[in-house]
């Protein structure tokens, strides 16, 4: 996570998290939203989260997984299921917890189209 925003929220303000080279400053209280002071959170997709601000950063990722997607979809084959030959697909999901059945059930379906290996990274 690198950078925070309003946790209820009350702008569209996203700010850098506290954390430069590795290392995370001192900083005597919470970080909080420098326009209402409520309490800041990770701007990041929590679950079913109605509170995540999609700022510019947050429309390019969008935009690069839309890509991704686009990319995938033109590895598969005539039948558009199964993958061509030379299509080599891993898909990597990291941090999507059962609590997030829509990623999990995303990543799924992608790599079963295009018989690949998914491998999941959770720490829960």
């Amino acid at each position: 996570v690198f950078s925070l925003q309003c946790s209820t929220p009350c702008c569209s303000h996203v700010w850098p998290e506290l954390v430069t080279s590795g290392r995370v400053k001192r900083h005597s209280a919470l970080p909080s939203c420098p326009t209402c002071q409520a309490p800041a959170r990770p701007n990041v997709v929590m679950d079913s989260d109605t509170a995540f601000v999609r700022n510019e950063r947050g429309r390019a990722q969008q935009l690069n997984y839309k890509a991704w997607k686009k990319s995938v979809d033109a590895l598969k084959g005539p039948n558009l299921v199964m993958p061509s030959p030379q299509a080599k697909v891993v898909c990597l999901e990291i941090g999507a917890s059962t609590v997030s059945p829509h990623v999990r059930t995303e990543m799924e379906k992608i790599a079963g189209d295009m018989h690949a290996r998914l491998i999941r990274i959770n720490l829960e």
